[in-house]
């Protein structure tokens, strides 16, 4: 049996506002973290039981000290940027907003943590 995996994350968020026009605008600036979960890759187990079967033929012998490494990703963090504007006029129930938002784009774990695409006409064995 492995060892637990924990892991702990903080969620930091950064806002900064400034007043316009009177108080009827304002204009602000968002910066935030988020985390997309690591996990346990299962399109790896068939690579990593081919492997051990190709290594029993040989007759060697499989790490199973590998095998939480073959088989599980780490976390991916990602900072989000957000930059905007408001203007309300609550007496005459006018309320306009703007904002606009950049995320960095997110890269997939070295062992890929999503199915690869095939075509559905393709033969395959089962």
């Amino acid at each position: 049996m492995s060892d637990p995996i924990l892991v702990l994350s903080l969620f930091p968020k950064y806002s900064v506002g400034y007043p316009l026009l009177l108080r009827v605008a304002h204009a602000y600036l968002t910066i935030s973290r988020g985390v997309k979960t690591g996990g346990f890759n299962e399109q790896s187990f068939s690579d990593l039981i081919t492997t051990a079967e190709q290594q029993a033929l040989r007759g060697q012998q499989v790490d199973p000290a590998s095998i939480p490494s073959a088989t599980t990703y780490k976390p991916e963090q990602s900072w989000s940027y957000e930059l905007g504007a408001r203007y309300t006029v609550p007496e005459e129930g006018f309320d306009l907003s703007s904002s606009l938002y950049w995320m960095p784009p997110l890269f997939f774990p070295a062992h890929g943590a999503y199915r690869k695409p095939r075509s559905s006409d393709a033969p395959h064995a089962l």
